[in-house]
């Protein structure tokens, strides 16, 4: 994805009052088909962002922006949206793209060991709780239902890049596997009749500012949707206890990093309203094998990937039957 150009980024910034602009740079984070400024001004540090194709429907980021300013207007820790100078617009649309602009948010990205796990799974109570509250003026999608997703099409664009090779071939009927055991093990414990509510959708470590042991903002609501709480808590406890470890990702462990694993739960679980129920606990492992696949896949299938997708597809497959042989011990850590 091509970069935001000098006389783009200007004709951006000409929509907002931001004082004389003293510098400007890339930012290398994040998507890379969601190119990113960070803007110097005498008014203070901005970040501008372009939406990325699939991202750009104005009315999924009007969407995304509303429970921005609620979560804002709540205390949350999100990024101050800086509206336009004439109508206050919360993003501007030229030439086909939809760009937006943050109050920049100084701090750490997180290296995955040293992120506060417990204050993480806090906030996410926290984040549940208040959008319990919350009235969109927008439609709500469906979040992503990794119980309907197709594992064997899904792993086809992996293949692809694998080229077909017979490593990547058996380890993707492995996680076909893995995953329809966990999808059926879901079923059977009846997540189709959990309730409802509006969902973060991507509660990772990579989606977060970090100053100290504070989590000092939490990024990326655009995959807000509705859908069971565990799944979100399923993605924060997998993202949180994950374990890269090795110059090699074939050599990464298949064990979770069991006391992240505990204190994300514990964090969340001490501040959730209601506390998880016995049922939900049972999910928990079976929706972690779940989403674990899906982002496998679809990290795999990106074109030109320069990834080792044998041993990539390998190591999931491994950390993913992990996760379910020892799936009564995750349960019981809350």
């Amino acid at each position: 994805m091509i970069g935001i150009s000098p006389g783009e980024a200007a004709s951006v910034i000409a929509h907002f009052d931001l004082g004389e602009v003293s510098q400007v740079r890339a930012l290398v984070r994040g998507s890379r088909g969601s190119p990113k400024l960070i803007l110097a001004t005498s008014t203070g540090l901005y970040l501008l962002k372009r939406r990325g194709p699939g991202r750009n429907d104005p009315r999924r980021v009007a969407l995304s922006h509303q429970v921005q300013l609620y979560l804002l207007s709540k205390g949350f820790p999100v990024p101050r949206l800086i509206g336009t100078r004439d109508d206050n617009n919360s993003m501007v649309q030229l030439g086909g793209h939809v760009y937006e602009l943050f109050e920049f948010v100084q701090g750490t990205p997180s290296d995955r060991l040293s992120a506060p796990a417990a204050r993480a799974g806090e906030l996410l109570a926290i984040y549940h709780q208040l959008m319990s509250a919350f009235t969109p003026a927008w439609p709500v999608p469906r979040a992503r239902n990794y119980g309907r997703w197709d594992p064997s099409a899904g792993l086809r664009s992996a293949l692809r890049e694998a080229k077909g090779r017979a490593p990547a071939r058996a380890a993707a009927r492995e996680l076909v596997q893995l995953y329809e055991q966990a999808r059926i093990r879901a079923e059977a414990l009846g997540i189709a009749s959990l309730a409802d509510g509006i969902v973060h959708g991507d509660w990772h470590p990579g989606n977060m500012i970090f100053r100290g042991d504070q989590v000092v903002s939490v990024l990326d609501h655009d995959s807000v949707g509705t859908g069971p709480r565990v799944g979100d808590v399923a993605t924060g406890a997998l993202q949180f206890s994950i374990i890269r470890a090795g110059l090699e990702i074939s050599d990464w462990p298949e064990f979770a990093n069991g006391e992240r694993l505990r204190l994300f739960l514990r964090g969340y679980d001490g501040a959730a309203k209601p506390r998880l129920s016995p049922q939900e606990a049972g999910l928990l492992p079976w929706m972690m094998v779940e989403a674990m696949v899906v982002e496998a896949a679809t990290v795999a299938g990106r074109r030109r990937t320069r990834l080792d997708i044998e041993g990539f597809l390998g190591m999931v497959a491994r950390k993913a039957g992990w996760i379910g042989e020892n799936a009564a011990q995750i349960s019981s850590l809350i």
